[in-house]
């Protein structure tokens, strides 16, 4: 899966915006999994995982199923969660 999630990544480096590919795909790292019709990949926050998501993941199942000749689906899973949320509380020792 890694070769095909390459070739993906291509294909959208080419279709999309620089200004588009570098901030949101950028920082996703491809990660092994033992399931063989699924695209693990791994992003830095929850924003990314939520653009990428909406934006993208139909195209990108959609290029990688039709690399494979079969349906392949995309997992994304965020490295750290709590980068990019809202803190609803100040820090201690700050001023609210």
């Amino acid at each position: 899966m890694r070769e095909v999630w390459k070739s993906v990544l291509a294909f959208l480096k080419n279709t999309i915006p620089e200004e588009v590919f570098v901030p949101w795909f950028g920082k996703v790292e491809f990660t092994e999994d033992s399931e063989p019709d699924i695209i693990n990949i791994s992003v830095p926050s929850v924003p990314h995982s939520k653009f990428i998501k909406a934006q993208y993941e139909k195209e990108i199942e959609a290029k990688a199923s039709e690399i494979c000749g079969r349906e392949i689906k995309l997992k994304i899973t965020v490295k750290d969660p709590n980068k990019g949320a809202m803190i609803s509380e100040p820090l201690p020792g700050t001023a609210g």
